[in-house]
C-alpha cells in the first residue's frame, strides 16, 4: 500500500516511535500521524454510534407500542 502526504503528495515512510505507528515525509520533512489508524477509529465510532441510535429507537418504539 503506497501512503501519500496530504501535502506535497510524496510517498510517506512509516516509523515506529514509542510503540505508535507515524508517517514521515522526505520532502516535507514532517511527520504525519498514521491517517490509516485515524479513519480506522472514526469508522468503528460511527458504526458504534449507529447501533447505539438503532436499539434506543427500537427501545423507544417498543415502549410506545406496548403503552397502547
Amino acid at each position: 500500500m503506497s501512503t501519500k502526504c496530504p501535502c506535497c503528495s510524496d510517498s510517506l515512510l512509516r516509523h515506529w516511535k514509542k510503540n505508535q505507528t507515524y508517517w514521515f515525509c522526505r520532502r516535507c520533512r514532517q511527520e504525519m500521524p498514521n491517517f490509516e489508524a485515524i479513519e480506522r477509529r472514526s469508522y468503528y465510532h460511527k458504526q458504534e454510534q449507529i447501533l447505539t441510535d438503532s436499539v434506543s429507537i427500537s427501545h423507544q418504539l417498543a415502549t410506545v407500542t406496548s403503552s397502547k
